[in-house]
Formats: structure tokens, C-alpha cells, sequence
């Protein structure tokens, strides 16, 4: 599973901690995790997972690492020296660890297993017992331990001297990072929560810690995807939530999507395609906290504060995003729209006049300001939708040239479904999701059809069956041809009878005959036929308590950074989700 992961009581083995983790060599494990500590008083662009195998007498060891794809994890490295000595052909490496990650007690013998040192090529990790050490590497082995232990005393005073990084974000204690899953099928014994970010993921974690059940962790990690992955999330968006409580057998789905504002119209977009990607104009009125305050008053535990949720966030922006190599390249993707608009020049770093790179610090002080004014309000949404943040929203949406009033933002609700159809499938699988606009019957169909294709019970071996991939793919061709057809079941009355024909028995068995061993022209699916546009992701969020109840969330502001514009008096990203509403003639996000 993903280091971006959290669970209790995971299982750990040694292998999982020796052998899974591996990224280039031991060179850049050194200058990318320690150097730029020891150079810039800051956590390193690189979270490197190391483990040590040694037999007596340094006959073999290993040692190997891994990138954290989103950067430091507010800590840090695990390691905080390393060293190594060559000889001839053969290669010693000496590693002194303290890790966030725990090691063994007893490591694993990985005899015969080699890594990347230096340039690509691989060395064996062994030393020739019976091989006498000459004068020349016994200087250079003590020569090196010396530059190991100064390296390891200079970063120990930089890491008892900075407490900013050695904090946790989520408390202030510092981090501890639970091990990763070895578990293929990702599971657990009592809880866990999976999300985009790791330091999100440590976050849902801790609230389960505290009591929190899966509802309160989902909120409180959300809060933070929306301010580590800005590109994809946030207060200026909506969400989707389908939450399963154990005891009731029951499930509830939450659409907080935005909402077209009162002014909008079928052709307001006809002639300025671009305005319904970028600019005040493009924004819908957000749903996101509305959403989060009913699911936390409606299905929370009661055991934790709602400003316990939003704290750890607040302390993040505040402390500055370790900005990660996706985020970096999707901030100099959209360069040019941060310097169109105005309320985005703080995603410029005025030191270098350009976006923030991997590894450094993205401040959000206004955005810090707005939590901590939601945290430490009793009623948050008549502050946000109905007060006096309402009446700044409004004026500056109104100045950028934008449609949302402060009567589309009072008119908000989020809609909640308590009698959703449940899916029963072979063996004890039930599903459940929300209707339209959540494409949960377009998954249903999905299931439908590889459970009539496949009715016996089979193992994880049928995965690598070729024609078993292929029928999933012209499963799903058949559910999403269907899917451009859905729309909200609130303002478009067919969505609701066309999710229920995707989800009978007669439905199945006709795309079931229609599948064949090989691929078919488009129209052949059936659907109409759409332009693809380029898919920018959304936020995901999956948690589990140990009562067993179980939130699935996707969040979103439509496209990389929404609508490029952001509130200059709170620090949110708007959605640019009129881009979801058809135009006519227009292809649409």
C-alpha cells in the first residue's frame, strides 16, 4: 500500500521495510536527505526510508530508500548520516539511521541483493572476509567515520534547534509515523484512513486516536487536502460523501457539489469559452463547508471538537505546504494564469520572481486566518454563506466580474439521501452510493457486468488473464458512454431514471452480450459522442473506525486550481465548475 497510508497495528515485516523500498542509490540518498538540512536549515525535498541488514563482521548489508513523492512530510530525513568506503570492485557501506520509520529488531538476510551506488550501474553489497585490509583503506574507513560522526553531530544541533520542523503539524509533539502497510489487499485490524497526502493521511489518524470515527477524520483531512494539494481542493469547492454506519447497516450520501448561482444561463458561455475555465465568472457557489458542518452535527462521534478538525490545518498553512513535485509541476502549468489574475500573486515566490519548486515552503496566511475564524465559530456555515464572510464573497466576486450574489450563497444546502439502493452481489459484497451527479451507478454497472461475466469464485490469478482485462475495459466503455447522459437529479429530471435503467438485471445482460474479444468502434457503446478533455483529478479521501463504519469522499474545484482566482481577503481557491455545465457547441470539464 501507499506510505500514504495510515493504520493501526499494521503488520510489519522485515522485508517490507528491506526490500520494497528502492529509488536510485545511496549518492542521492545522502545529498538529497541530508545535505540541503545541513546547508538550509530545512526539512529536504526527500523523505529516504532506510533499512540496514549487517551480518557479523560486516559481511553483507543493504541499504535502500525511497522519494516521498509529496516532499518532506513536514519532518526531517529518516536517516542522518551515511557513509561509504569503495575497495576494488567491492563496495562496504556504513549507515547510521534514526528513522521515523521502524526498523526490525532483528533484520532480514538479504544475501545475493544489490543496489544502485553512484551511477546506474549496481554493486554487490559485500566484503571479502578473508580479504586483508591495507593500510590505505584502513585510513580511509577511519578517515570516513570521522566525516560520519561530525555530520551526524552538525545535524543533531540543526534538528534540536529548529523546533518548526521538528513539531508535528497535527499536535506538538513531534511525528510518528506509523510503518507502512505490507498488506496487498490493505488490511487492518482496527482503522485507516487513505488519502492524497501523507501528511493528510497522519492528520485522519490522529483523530481516530483521539475517538473520532471515520466521519470526523474525512472532515479533518479534507480541511487539509484543501491546503496541501490546492490544485485540486478546497473551501472554494464541493464534495461528494457516501458514509456506511455499522450499527444501522445503513448508508447516507452527502452531495455538497457546487451549484450554478441564480444569474447563470444556458449561453452565458456561448462566445467566451474561456470564461468558463478562468475567472470570477467560472465559479459556482461552493458547497464544501456546508457539507462538513452537516456531516460533523449530523454523523460525527461527539468526541471531538469541530475546531480539533480544522486546527492541524491552520498550523500547516502557517508553517508553509512542502510544496511536491506534482504540485510544483501543475503551479508552472498554470504560471500563466496566476500572473492574469491579480488575487493569485502569492503562488509567485518573490525571491525568484516564478511559482514555488519542490521543496519549498508555500505560505497561506490568509487562508490560516479563515480556518481559525471557522474553527472558533459555533455556527460556521451562517458565518461563511449568511455573515459577514458572505458580504466580502459577494463584493468580490461581484468586482472580478463573477455571477455568485449573497443570495445564492444564503440558498445553500447541502442534499442528503437516506434511501439509497443498495447493490448485493456474490458472497457478502453490498454497494451503495448517492444518485446523480455521483457516478455510482455507472460503478454498479461495472460490477454488474464482470460479476455476470465471472459468476464463479476465483482467485487473485484471474488479474493477470489478459481477456479478463479486456472485458473490464469494454465493461467500462459501455457504463461511461451512459455516464455523459447523467446530470444532477435535482435540476434534470431523466439523471435519476437513467442511473436506475444502468443498475437493472436486463441492463447488465444486454451490454453482457454485446461484449466481444475484441475493441469496437466508439459508437458501437452506444452514448453520445464527446470530445475528451484532459482529466485534472480530484482529491479522494477513504477512512475506516474500529466500529466499522466507513466514509468514501471526493472532493473537488474542477480543474487545477479551479477558476485561477482566489479570494483576496481569505486566501481560497474558487472552483471553476460552470466549466461542468453544458454549453452548446463547447466540450465541457
Amino acid at each position: 500500500m501507499s506510505h500514504m497510508e495510515w493504520g493501526f497495528e499494521i503488520d510489519l515485516t522485515q522485508q517490507d521495510l528491506l526490500i520494497r523500498y528502492g529509488f536510485k542509490s545511496v549518492i542521492d540518498a545522502f545529498y538529497r536527505s541530508i545535505w540541503p538540512v545541513i546547508t538550509s536549515r530545512r526539512p529536504p525535498p526527500l523523505q529516504a526510508y532506510i533499512g540496514l541488514s549487517v551480518l557479523p563482521h560486516m559481511k553483507k548489508a543493504l541499504v535502500t530508500s525511497e522519494p516521498s513523492s509529496n516532499a518532506y512530510l513536514g519532518q526531517f530525513a529518516s536517516c542522518f548520516a551515511l557513509g561509504f568506503v569503495t575497495a576494488n570492485t567491492k563496495t562496504r557501506v556504513f549507515v547510521t539511521t534514526i528513522s521515523t520509520q521502524p526498523f526490525p529488531d532483528r533484520p532480514r538476510d538479504v544475501s545475493g541483493t544489490s543496489v544502485e551506488v553512484g551511477s546506474s550501474k549496481t554493486a554487490s553489497l559485500e566484503r571479502n572476509t578473508q580479504e586483508e585490509e591495507t593500510g590505505f583503506r584502513q585510513f580511509i574507513t577511519t578517515l570516513s567515520a570521522a566525516v560520519l560522526v561530525m555530520l551526524v553531530l552538525i545535524t543533531l544541533v540543526f534538528f534540536f534547534t529548529a523546533p518548526a520542523y521538528s513539531a508535528s503539524i497535527a499536535g506538538e509533539v513531534p511525528f510518528e509515523w506509523g510503518p507502512p502497510s505490507n498488506s496487498v489487499e490493505g488490511k487492518f485490524r482496527k482503522a485507516a484512513v487513505t488519502t492524497d497526502h501523507a501528511t493528510c493521511s497522519e492528520i485522519g489518524g490522529k483523530i481516530l486516536k483521539k475517538g473520532g470515527n471515520a466521519v470526523d477524520a474525512s472532515i479533518a483531512v479534507m480541511f487539509c487536502l484543501g491546503v496541501t494539494n490546492p490544485q485540486s481542493s478546497g473551501l472554494g469547492g464541493g464534495f461528494l460523501m457516501t458514509i456506511y454506519n455499522k450499527t444501522e447497516g445503513k448508508c447516507v450520501a452527502i452531495d455538497a457539489r457546487e451549484t450554478a448561482p441564480a444569474a447563470a444561463h444556458r449561453d452565458m458561455f456561448r462566445n467566451d469559452s474561456d470564461g468558463s475555465k478562468y475567472g470570477f465568472k467560472s465559479a459556482g457557489t461552493p458547497g464544501e463547508l456546508a457539507g462538513y458542518w452537516y456531516a460533523f452535527t449530523h454523523h460525527g462521534s461527539g468526541r471531538v471538537a469541530w475546531k480539533e478538525l480544522i486546527e492541524p490545518s491552520v498550523k500547516l498553512c502557517r508553517r508553509g505546504v512542502p510544496v511536491s513535485e506534482y504540485l510544483d509541476n501543475v503551479m508552472k502549468v498554470k504560471e500563466r494564469h496566476f500572473r492574469l489574475f491579480p488575487s493569485m500573486k502569492a503562488w509567485i515566490n518573490p525571491a525568484t520572481n516564478s511559482t514555488y519548486r519542490a521543496g519549498d515552503l508555500l505560505p497561506r496566511l490568509k487562508l490560516a486566518q479563515t480556518l481559525e475564524k471557522l474553527a472558533n465559530s459555533n455556527d460556521p456555515v451562517k458565518l461563511f454563506y449568511r455573515g459577514e464572510m458572505a458580504d466580502t464573497i459577494a463584493k468580490e466576486m461581484a468586482d472580478g466580474g463573477g455571477i455568485i450574489t449573497k443570495a445564492d450563497l444564503a440558498s445553500y444546502k447541502p442534499r442528503v439521501y437516506k434511501q439509497l439502493a443498495n447493490t448485493h452481489f456474490r458472497g457478502n459484497l453490498v454497494m451503495c452510493g448517492g444518485p446523480p451527479p455521483s457516478s455510482f451507478a455507472v460503478t454498479q454497472l461495472i460490477v454488474s457486468v464482470m460479476s455476470a461475466l465471472y459468476p464463479e469464485n476465483h482467485g487473485a490469478d484471474i488479474l493477470s488473464d489478459p481477456k479478463v482485462t479486456h472485458h473490464f475495459i469494454e465493461a467500462m466503455k459501455f457504463a461511461y458512454a451512459q455516464r455523459t447522459l447523467l446530470g444532477d437529479v435535482a435540476f434534470v429530471k431523466s439523471a435519476e431514471t437513467l442511473a436506475k435503467n444502468l443498475t437493472t438485471e436486463e441492463y447488465t445482460k444486454w451490454v453482457v452480450q454485446r461484449i466481444r474479444d475484441t475493441a469496437q468502434p466508439s459508437v458501437y457503446y452506444g452514448g453520445i459522442a464527446q470530445s475528451q478533455v484532459p482529466d485534472h483529478g480530484t482529491s479522494q479521501v477513504s477512512a475506516l473506525d474500529e466500529l466499522g463504519n466507513g466514509v468514501s469522499s471526493t472532493t473537488t474545484i474542477n480543474r487545477w486550481f479551479g477558476a485561477a482566482v482566489e479570494s483576496e481577503a481569505y486566501g481560497i481557491v474558487w472552483n471553476d465548475e460552470m466549466d461542468d455545465f453544458s454549453t452548446p457547441g463547447m466540450a465541457n470539464g
